[in-house]
């Protein structure tokens, strides 16, 4: 089906360059940043959707971005941004930036792992599994990787006989980042998992997803393969759309029949 992936990866740069053109309209020149109150993760996600355009007359803020972030210190918030870039765009930075991500990534697993409500099952939960797990194979650390496991499989204890989860919208975007970039065996089969259930209660809930954040409308239409257009203009909330641009978001097959069909059906009638 070329014609297809052709016409989804046209979306995705039609989805791409408005985000661009959002962070680029609101752009400080002064400071070389997003103003207030723009937070770190902000600008990082600005630099991965400036990487994500192959524009190479992009890369320079990109990188300048990145530079002045990490140079602040920033906090926890950082690590699922981070670990993006460096998955999908390390080659193409200067060692020096590849390094400084790769410090700021192993810096913010080694919080997370002291921190007590990483276990919390809340909206960046999945998120911050991400983070323990990604980080801890760039390290080849097997310790940090089977504490990611295990809170990755407690986690889906506790969600096991939940109706919803806390924001699916982020659990999804969480989830198909273990799936698209963990190699773990134990840690891709458990997001599996967890992507079917939490797919099938997203898809058994259209249309009353559709007041549940732009993120999740994103991941829809990514997995609908297009046929839901109900992603909401960009504007302060950009890193939705782009979160749904940079990972493989492929939801079961039969849930993405079912998508599919909800999100094409007459109001009314889905």
């Amino acid at each position: 089906m070329p014609a297809l992936h052709s016409m989804i990866e046209a979306r995705r740069q039609q989805l791409l360059h408005a985000i661009v053109d959002e962070w680029d309209s609101r752009f400080d020149p002064e400071v070389a940043l997003l103003p207030p109150p723009a937070a770190h993760s902000e600008n990082l996600d600005y630099a991965l959707a400036l990487l994500e355009t192959a524009e190479r007359s992009r890369m320079g803020r990109a990188e300048a971005l990145i530079r002045r972030v990490l140079d602040r210190l920033p906090g926890d918030e950082t690590g699922f941004p981070l670990l993006l870039i460096w998955h999908r765009h390390r080659r193409r930075l200067t060692p020096e930036v590849a390094g400084k991500i790769r410090e700021a990534i192993c810096r913010t697993a080694e919080k997370l792992a002291r921190r007590d409500d990483a276990r919390a099952v809340d909206r960046m939960a999945f998120a911050k599994i991400f983070v323990s797990l990604a980080s801890a194979e760039i390290e080849d650390d097997s310790r940090r990787l089977g504490q990611g496991r295990a809170r990755l499989d407690s986690l889906a204890a506790e969600t096991k006989d939940r109706a919803t989860v806390p924001d699916a919208g982020m659990a999804l975007a969480g989830l198909h980042a273990i799936a698209t970039y963990v190699r773990d065996p134990h840690a891709r089969w458990q997001a599996g998992r967890l992507l079917e259930k939490i797919w099938s209660d997203v898809a058994g809930r259209l249309p009353e997803t559709e007041g549940e954040g732009g993120l999740l409308e994103a991941m829809i239409e990514r997995a609908s393969q297009g046929a839901s257009r109900h992603v909401p203009e960009i504007g302060p909330c950009a890193w939705e759309a782009l979160y749904a641009c940079v990972m493989n978001v492929d939801a079961p097959s039969r849930v993405a029949v079912l998508l599919s069909a909800k999100a094409a059906a007459p109001a009314g009638f889905a």
